[in-house]
Parts: C-alpha cells; sequence; structure tokens
C-alpha cells in the first residue's frame, strides 16, 4: 500500500505497547515481601523487561543488592534507588509501600514475571520491525548487509528468555563457579576436541572463543577441523560446519573414511569389495545418526554466513561452529588485507552473539618455506595480522615428515599452540593417520608431566595411536 505521493508510510503504532502495570507491581511488590521469589524469575527478567521506567529502577535496585548478597526489603531497595540519585523520581516510600501493599500474593511470583516477560518478547518485535522497516528502505545498503542487520534485530528479541545486558555480580558468579566446578570435575569446561592433551591445555574449545588453526597446505588444516568436529558428534554435540573448498557429499564421504579407512579414491570409483562394502554401510548409518549440519555455499559474504549461522543455532542449537576457511569468506575493505581483518572481526563478534565456539582455519604465507625452521608462527599469518588481534587461540600445525624424507616422526603432528588468550602455551604431538585423515592421540611412553613447555615430543611413541 503506498500514501497520496506513491511513496510507502512508515509504520505507526495505533495503540500503546504491549505491558502489564499490575504485573510489574505485583512482581517487584512480591520480592519486597518474599526475597526468596526473586530466584523464580531472576532468569528472564531483566530491568529493560519492566516497560515502566521507575519499575525497571527497582528491579535493577534489587539486582545490586541480590550481587552484593544482602538482603531486600523495602529500606535496602530504598538506600539503593537513593545511592543511585532516582528515589525521588521513583516515588518514594509513598511508592514503595503502594507495591508491598497492592501484591496479591507473593505464591504468583512467576506467573506474574511471565506476564512481564511475554509482554516485553512483543516490545521487542514491534522494535525489531520498525528497525527491518528502517533498513529495508535503505537502498544504497548492499543487500546482504540489509539481511544480516534484519535477521540480527529477530534474533536478538530471540534471546530475550536468556537474560542479556546488565548482569548482577551474584549471577556471574553463579555461573562461574558451576563451569570451575564442572571443570574440576572433568578437566574440561568447554567443547572436548578429542585431543586430550590439547583439551588439557585449553580446557577444551571455550563458548565465544575464536580458535584459529593455522598451517601451510597439505599440513592438515581441514583434518584436524574435521576430526573436532567428528568427535564432537560422537559426544552427542551439533557442530555446523561451513565448508567452501569441499561439498556436502564430500565432506560426508571424508566423515566415513576418517571412521572406516575407505579412502575418498575407493568411493569415488567405486573399488571396494565385499568386506568393506559391510563396514562402508555401518558407518553410513552411524555417521547419519550424528547431529552436524553443513552449509557449502561458495562466494558466501559474510554477512550471509554470520545469517545462516544464526539460523543453525535457531534449529539445530549447535554448539560449534567450523569454517573451512577464512581467507575464501566474502569481505569488505579497501584492500585484502582489511578485508580478512574485517571478517576475522566478524567470526569473534559471531562466536560472542552465538555463545559457542567458531573454529577456523587460515593459511599461513610462503615465508615459512622460505625459513631453516618451518614450524609455524604467528608473524606467519597471511594477509592480516588482524587475525592474530582477533583469535583468542591460534594452533598452527607441523608435520616434520612433509618437509624431511629422512625424519623418525612418521604419521606425527604437532599442534603449535601459538597463543591462548587466557591461558599459557604448548606443543601437543599428535597421531595423523594420512589415510584416514584423521588426527588422534599419540601412545606415551611417560605419562608423568612436569608441566606445558615447549615440546612434549619425547614422551611420545612414534607412529602410534593411543
Amino acid at each position: 500500500m503506498t500514501n497520496g505521493n506513491g511513496s510507502t508510510p512508515e509504520i505507526t503504532l495505533d495503540r500503546m505497547a504491549p505491558h502489564s502495570v499490575e504485573s510489574e507491581e505485583a512482581v517487584l511488590g512480591s520480592i519486597m515481601l518474599n526475597p526468596d521469589s526473586y530466584h523464580e524469575v531472576s532468569d528472564f527478567l531483566a530491568p529493560d523487561s519492566f516497560f515502566i521506567k521507575r519499575n525497571g529502577w527497582a528491579w535493577e535496585a534489587v539486582d545490586r543488592i541480590i550481587g552484593r548478597g544482602e538482603e531486600i526489603d523495602n529500606v535496602t531497595v530504598m538506600e539503593e534507588l537513593r545511592q543511585q540519585g532516582r528515589l525521588d523520581d521513583f516515588g518514594g516510600t509513598e511508592y514503595i509501600n503502594y507495591l508491598i501493599n497492592h501484591t496479591p500474593s507473593s505464591i504468583y511470583t512467576e506467573t506474574y514475571g511471565r506476564i512481564i516477560e511475554r509482554a516485553a518478547i512483543r516490545r521487542g518485535y514491534l522494535n525489531a520491525a520498525s528497525t527491518i522497516a528502517k533498513v529495508a528502505h535503505e537502498e544504497s545498503s548492499d543487500i546482504d548487509d540489509v539481511i544480516n542487520q534484519c535477521e540480527s534485530a529477530v534474533l536478538k528479541v530471540s534471546q530475550v528468555r536468556h537474560k542479556t545486558g546488565v548482569k548482577s555480580s551474584g549471577d556471574i558468579m553463579q555461573r562461574v563457579f558451576k563451569r570451575v566446578e564442572n571443570a574440576m570435575a572433568s578437566g574440561i569446561s568447554g567443547v572436548e576436541t578429542g585431543i586430550a592433551d590439547l583439551d588439557r591445555l585449553l580446557g577444551g574449545l571455550q563458548d565465544s572463543d575464536l580458535i584459529i588453526v593455522a598451517g601451510r597446505p597439505a599440513m592438515g588444516k581441514t583434518s584436524l577441523i574435521l576430526s573436532i568436529g567428528k568427535h564432537v558428534c560422537e559426544k552427542g554435540g551439533t557442530p555446523l560446519i561451513l565448508s567452501k573448498e569441499m561439498t556436502d557429499e564430500q565432506l560426508g564421504q571424508r566423515m566415513i573414511s576418517m571412521d572406516t579407512g575407505i579412502t575418498m579414491h575407493q568411493m569415488r570409483t567405486g573399488k571396494i569389495d565385499e568386506s568393506e562394502f559391510s563396514t562402508f554401510t555401518s558407518a553410513v548409518g552411524k555417521i547419519g545418526a550424528y547431529n552436524f549440519v553443513v552449509d557449502d555455499s561458495t562466494n558466501m559474504p559474510m554477512a550471509s554466513l554470520c545469517g545462516m549461522a544464526r539460523r543453525a543455532k535457531r534449529d539445530y542449537n549447535i554448539n560449534l561452529v567450523m569454517v573451512d576457511f577464512l581467507q575464501l569468506i566474502k569481505g569488505s575493505g579497501d584492500n585484502r588485507a582489511q578485508e580478512v581483518g574485517g571478517v576475522a572481526r566478524g567470526l569473534k563478534e559471531l562466536a560472542r552473539e552465538l555463545n559457542v565456539p567458531v573454529l577456523v582455519a587460515t593459511q599461513l604465507n610462503r615465508k615459512v618455506e622460505e625459513r631453516q625452521n618451518k614450524r609455524p608462527q604467528l608473524a606467519d599469518m597471511a594477509e592480516s595480522g588482524q587475525i592474530e588481534q582477533a583469535a583468542d587461540v591460534v594452533i598452527g600445525i607441523y608435520r616434520d615428515e612433509v618437509y624431511s624424507e629422512n625424519t623418525e616422526r612418521i604419521n606425527q603432528a604437532d599442534l603449535i599452540v601459538l597463543k591462548h588468550r587466557n591461558g599459557p602455551t604448548a606443543t601437543i604431538p599428535t597421531y595423523f593417520n594420512k589415510e584416514r585423515t584423521l588426527f588422534s592421540n599419540l601412545a606415551k611412553t611417560d605419562v608423568d608431566f612436569a608441566g606445558y613447555g615447549p615440546s612434549h615430543a619425547d614422551n611420545y611413541v612414534n607412529a602410534k595411536e593411543d
């Protein structure tokens, strides 16, 4: 529909945004009558869940008091509001007493809270609709950016049920305690990679972290990423695989090869004997029951990649994003270094937004080949030092047999943790099965580790899988 001059009219609201004054007042009154009821609603309510501004102030005051481990009542809430310089605008003692005296019952605090939550979600979608209308009208914007902004606006509303924004210290400490408690029980607080010493060093792949896997061609970047993805599937996780070099069927073949030892060449040519075909059939059923999801779109712009990952998080509840590889993602910038740097920062922002690890393969530059020591260094990161800045963890892959025919380290690959933002670095020797393109643990000759140092190669038996 257009207006008289042929343009599309702006969206207007002909009624007040959804809210429930009575429920907002009842929740606040309930908490002051029975402070324990706060915990019935604290997981899904935040200050901006309240439509009436002063009610949001009261909730923020309660959050702060709880965060300090202090008691909630009318006096402590008023004092907190006074400290914030809001007591007079709030309504002072009169409004506090009103909230307490007009609360029907603290028994139904969660019910009142859910009414507030539903209204907040509806308001969020109305705001998202306004944002979408505005963005869609900007015809000068790139269409991929338009799609990204619109999907992001909707996703933010979908995340309302997971409390966001200002968080109390009490809430933060509860989550920290739970994560550390889990780490003490298993040694791992993140997503397991299946490489035991790497998991021990990193505590697993941590939510919101950007993890870069770097190496020269043929070092096994894709193999490492898929080995980790396979292990995540075996543990019941759901990784998202974004592959720019392999189709979804090729990825499926690679997974089967990892599991059975039947090569991709055998599968392409049909040179599989009867016993192998039985193994192949079993692997098809086994891997078909995994929960990984794949997008093999080529030339995908960064904005489209982010939108697709958001949908995968919403539809499949993915717990890991794997990208193969960074340089094939289309970004924006005046030169290639700026473009790659922008993609790296975008992937880090995606990790934070979805709160999952993002594992990305990237190429090392040719300077590695010019040195006598060809083990990867941070300075070898191709095209942009901004990748290093954005990354939380950088893992370089080195296989001595690629460069030395006489090496004693056959079927081994070193995972060199070059950067670890929140912990130590180390070199982790692994077993690399070239036929299966599979990384796994090496059998150890000495299980007594004195700590992580520059290398533990001497503690392992060459070419043996643990």
